[in-house]
C-alpha cells in the first residue's frame, strides 16, 4: 500500500514569486508546536510560512507583546525559558 499522501494545499495571502530570497530554517519539536500553537489562533487559515512572516512582521514592527528575547513573546505564551543555543 503506497503511504504517500497528496499534501494539503492552502490558499497563500501573498503571491509565490522567484524574487525573494528562500530562507530555510529548522525547528525543533517545541518550536513547531508554537507556531502551530499561533497558526491554529489566527481567524483565517494560514500555512506555516505565511506564519513565519506574520511573526516577522509584528517583530519588525514592535507589535510583539513583551520581551522578544523571551521565548513565545510573540505567541502570548508563559513557557519557561530554554537553555541557549547548543
Amino acid at each position: 500500500m503506497n503511504s504517500w499522501r497528496k499534501p494539503l494545499v492552502i490558499p497563500q495571502t501573498e503571491p509565490a514569486t522567484a524574487t525573494g530570497t528562500l530562507v530555510m530554517v529548522r525547528f525543533q519539536p517545541d518550536q513547531l508546536a508554537e507556531l502551530d500553537a499561533f497558526i491554529a489562533m489566527q481567524p483565517e487559515r494560514i500555512g506555516r510560512p505565511e506564519a513565519i512572516r506574520l511573526l516577522v512582521r509584528r517583530g519588525s514592527m514592535g507589535e510583539a507583546h513583551g520581551n522578544p528575547s523571551t521565548p513565545g513573546a510573540f505567541l502570548g505564551a508563559t513557557s519557561p525559558k530554554r537553555p541557549g543555543p547548543r
